[in-house]
Parts: structure tokens; sequence; C-alpha cells
């Protein structure tokens, strides 16, 4: 909740020269929502915003664009935002900024994400100092793939081969961070890079090919149970 609180701050700033003009014009703000999914963060995120004082309906206009794995209507939805004349649009995730900040330079674009680095992809020019119409929220550090790594290696000392599946139109820092750190542990990686939501499709689905037969004595006597000699032999391992 401190996350969206932050969240609140900013779209509540962003609103907030629009006060006085609104007030006496008897207009109420228009706020745009872009997100993947329908998911506990837009729960809360709605909720703070009636603590905020922006009821739905009442004190503001919330308008909600839900765009599931639709990612390339994502330039369609954003620019249907500012045609709603917004007075401040949040966008969920690279993909949603992305689209928000080319949609508009004059509506203010608070974006959330904790994945991506907003001045290495051209929203801002510092964080320090954005610039232009755009503020928001990020966790960008791309050294938590490289710990990842780290934390396997220790799990699993003998480990020498591991497989990586990417966002490759967003993660390119995580995974040079990632690549650096594999290569220091002297692990072999197979790279599986993803553009579009089609690619995840082609992973082969997996069926068991060996199936053991394990058999705990101490549970079957706890339930009364008494295992058939025969079955006993069967038993792949059986638990006294």
């Amino acid at each position: 909740m401190r996350v969206i609180g932050v969240v609140i701050l900013s779209i509540s700033l962003a609103l907030a020269s629009l006060a006085a003009e609104a007030q006496q014009a008897g207009k109420v703000p228009r706020i745009g929502f872009l997100q993947a999914s329908q998911n506990e963060n837009a729960v809360a995120f709605t909720q703070a915003l009636r603590d905020a004082g922006y009821v739905d309906g009442h004190s503001a206009i919330l308008e909600t664009r839900i765009y599931g794995q639709l990612i390339e209507r994502l330039p369609e939805i954003a620019n249907e935002l500012t045609a709603r004349k917004c007075d401040v649009i949040l966008a969920a995730g690279p993909y949603a900024i992305r689209a928000a900040t080319r949609a508009t330079t004059t509506i203010p674009v608070v974006g959330i994400d904790l994945e991506s680095d907003p001045v290495a992809n051209g929203w801002a020019r510092s964080l320090g100092r954005p610039g232009g119409n755009f503020t928001g929220l990020f966790l960008d550090a791309p050294e938590l793939g490289g710990k990842e790594i780290q934390l396997l290696k220790e799990a699993v000392p003998g480990l020498s081969r591991i497989g990586i599946l990417w966002d490759s139109s967003i993660g390119d820092l995580q995974f040079r961070a990632t690549e650096k750190v594999r290569r220091e542990a002297g692990l072999i990686v197979q790279s599986i890079p993803i553009r579009r939501v089609e690619e995840a499709g082609d992973l082969p689905i997996e069926r068991p090919s060996r199936f053991r037969l394990v058999i705990n004595l101490k549970t079957a006597k706890a339930l009364g149970l008494t295992i058939p000699h025969s079955l006993l032999l069967r038993a792949d391992q059986v638990i006294q």
C-alpha cells in the first residue's frame, strides 16, 4: 500500500493545479488508468483514490483501460485516453508507460514500474529532474537478476546450466547484469528471449516419463490400513 500511496500523492499533485479551476467550473477531474490486468493493485488504486477524496462517478471520473494481452493495441488505447481529455494518466508497467508518453506530451503521466529504467528508456531526463510531463515510481535494480543467480548457485552447488526466460523488449538491462554474474560463476546459460505473448506459447508441454510408487507404512498404520506384501514388493520405496 505504500507504493500505491506514493502514486496517489503524485496524481494528487498533478491535479492540484486544476483544483481551483475545476471547482469554479463545476468540473470533476478525469483520471486515466492504463494497466494489463484487473488485479489487486487495480483494486487498491481505486480504494486509495476514494480515500484521497476522488470517488469515481462523483468527485472524479476514472477512465480505466485494461489491455490484457493486446499489447499491439496500446497506442490506440493511450490515444483514446488523451482524446477523452484526461487530466492525468496512471500507466502501470513499461508497455503502458511507453504508450502513454508517446500519446501525449502535455497531459501529466504518472508511471509505476518495478523492472525498467525510466532514464534509459527515454521517458525522463534524469531521476531528480525528469522534465516534461512524466514522473512516477520505479524499482529498477538490474543487479537483482545477478543476485538470483548467486542464490541459485549457493542453493545448488553443482549447478552448471540455467535457462533464462525474459522479455527482450524491456529486460535488456536485467539480462546483461545476469549475464555478468553467470559468467563469473562459470555457468552455461540458455537464453530464451520473448517479444510477444504468443512466443511463452512455443514452450512445449511436458509429461512425466517415469513414475515411482512410494508407500509410507507409518501413515498406513495410523490410518488402520494393511498393505499387501505383493504391493510392497512392487514399491520403488517403502517408508517405515
